[in-house]
């Protein structure tokens, strides 16, 4: 008896390609995700924190162009601790908080797969 295996899709699902839009989607999804975790501001300019990131080309970075990302992101501002985030439910390290999330994190994971299979 013969066995004929066929690895057309499996080579296909891991082709470097697909992975790479595979991941890219799922930056994307985090990025959306995350949104809500993000402190913003009641003053115009400042709410560009939220608006102001974008997914690297390779899909492993989102990446937030304002000034003072890094410090809202750690949490410390010239050496002190920030203790008071205004926005409520927003905090440092939101990507922690969206990790946290359990729902939140399976429409990431959702989104991976999705474009995995296609």
């Amino acid at each position: 008896m013969a066995i004929k295996l066929d690895f057309d899709r499996a080579n296909h699902i891991m082709a470097g390609a697909n992975k790479k839009s595979s991941q890219f989607k799922a930056a994307n999804q985090a990025m959306m995700a995350m949104e809500r975790f993000v402190p913003k501001s009641d003053m115009q300019k400042q709410n560009r924190l939220r608006t102001a990131s974008n997914v690297s080309n390779d899909g492993e970075h989102i990446i937030y162009t304002m000034p003072y990302a890094r410090a809202q992101f750690f949490g410390v501002i010239n050496g002190s601790q920030i203790r008071n985030y205004t926005t409520p439910g927003t905090s440092s390290r939101w990507d922690k908080r969206l990790i946290g999330d359990k729902s939140l994190m399976k429409t990431v994971t959702d989104a991976y797969v999705k474009e995995l299979m296609k």
